[in-house]
């Protein structure tokens, strides 16, 4: 049986792609549409892919791997699960035998230090691989040995993340972390905190810095509850802690749930995890909030969708999200039921989502639509301007190749996009004579 790309509704062929753009397309579904029933099918295709033949390849391969699933905090057993199917496979017959040393090298490249929730999810990931045996921690040190005094906020991450393993493996770099991490000046403000309480994150053998960093919150956080939809718990919190349910979940930044951009509500956070038992306890308190639905298509839960969609609540922004997310299967169910006064402009937000995450399917689609090419978000940036940042060539390609597209939008700071671009999309925007 093969695997079928999954593609949006309406997918026609207005667009014609290049052999190494469909591959990179492929890349991408293999991994954004992953699932529990296509598991063994998508492992077999990534082991004979090109993609995993050769040593140059493999870093194209990773590092999709790695964008999608910082996006899929609640699904990474599953991508676990994944890697060790593929190397059980025939992964010693050609380069993709060296994916966990890759994945560690990819993870420990440089990240920009404003924002955790990438590494979180990414060390989320790493941590996962090591208790399953499929990473060594030796070869997670020896990265760590490497990060250098300007990126702060990243070495004290890998330390918290890593350090129960490294103390009983490697003492003498025990010793230089215990030391240095008290006086690291972090920039995160986020992060102060836990630099506050790495004494007491330390003791019993590590067990309430092993709960932040492999359940993503102590288990004492009323967000635990929330992630184990446990009513009981939840409400005991509420009275305890008295606390107000028109307000935000605090101390979660070890859950990276926030890629839309908002601190989750007491009602957005368990619309994410599904957890609708919370969700019909403080409804019947009477308390509303207007955007759960995002957080429930941010999450993947049909269960929770179809929850909320009972009680009244829409899709109001949600393709956009479920375009971010890279799932293509709710962008299909999502898009029939959006009202026909926003569709446009729906439709052109999802555009430059789609550059910016390199989903060429809905990228083609969009286009195929007859989209505005030269469209712009909230933050004034194109489609074009999205990809060249993003280093997405392949698809900055395909826009460019659209009649009128324009590569000399400026954002809303005036910035343009071969000001922002990386290398490879520099040189196909100087390529380009509008």
């Amino acid at each position: 049986m093969l695997y079928a790309i999954d593609t949006p509704n309406g997918f026609r062929e207005d667009v014609q792609l290049t052999l190494k753009q469909k591959s990179i397309m492929e890349l991408n579904s293999w991994f954004s549409d992953l699932n529990e029933s296509n598991l063994k099918h998508i492992a077999k295709y990534i082991i004979s892919s090109t993609f995993a033949k050769t040593q140059e390849s493999l870093p194209i391969l990773c590092k999709t791997l790695l964008n999608t699933i910082q996006l899929r905090f609640l699904e990474l057993p599953l991508y676990v699960e994944l890697i060790s199917k593929i190397l059980a496979g025939e992964s010693k017959r050609n380069a993709i035998g060296a994916l966990p040393a890759e994945i560690i090298k990819v993870c420990f490249e440089f990240t920009p230090e404003y924002n955790p929730d990438v590494v979180i999810t990414k060390f989320h990931f790493l941590r996962m691989l090591l208790n399953a045996k499929l990473v060594k921690i030796q070869s997670i040190t020896a990265s760590m040995k490497e990060i250098d005094a300007s990126r702060p906020n990243f070495l004290f991450l890998a330390a918290l993340f890593f350090l129960p393993e490294i103390t009983s493996t490697d003492q003498r770099f025990t010793k230089k972390l215990n030391e240095m991490i008290p006086d690291l000046r972090l920039t995160e403000r986020c992060l102060h905190p836990y630099q506050d309480r790495f004494s007491e994150l330390s003791e019993n053998d590590f067990s309430k810095l092993k709960e932040l960093t492999e359940i993503g919150v102590e288990k004492t956080h009323i967000a635990y509850s929330i992630m184990k939809d446990d009513v009981n718990s939840f409400e005991r919190h509420v009275n305890q802690e008295k606390i107000d349910l028109e307000g935000f979940v605090d101390d979660i930044l070890f859950i990276p749930c926030q890629f839309l951009k908002m601190t989750p509500s007491y009602i957005d956070f368990p619309a994410f995890f599904g957890s609708t038992k919370i969700v019909d306890w403080i409804l019947s308190h009477k308390i509303q909030f207007s955007s759960p639905m995002m957080f429930a298509v941010a999450g993947g839960n049909m269960k929770s969708i179809q929850y909320f969609l009972s009680r009244g609540y829409d899709f109001e922004k949600c393709l956009r999200v479920a375009t971010y997310f890279k799932r293509i299967d709710l962008f299909n169910y999502i898009r029939p039921k959006i009202a026909q006064a926003f569709y446009n402009s729906e439709l052109n937000i999802c555009l430059c989502r789609a550059s910016e995450q390199n989903e060429i399917r809905v990228v083609k689609f969009c286009i195929d639509s007859k989209c505005n090419v030269n469209c712009t978000d909230e933050k004034g940036e194109s489609p074009v301007f999205l990809a060249s940042r993003a280093g997405n060539n392949q698809l900055l390609k395909i826009l460019l190749d659209v009649p009128g597209c324009s590569k000399k939008i400026p954002n809303m700071f005036g910035n343009r996009a071969d000001e922002v671009a990386e290398d490879a999309t520099l040189q196909t925007l100087q390529d380009f004579d509008e």
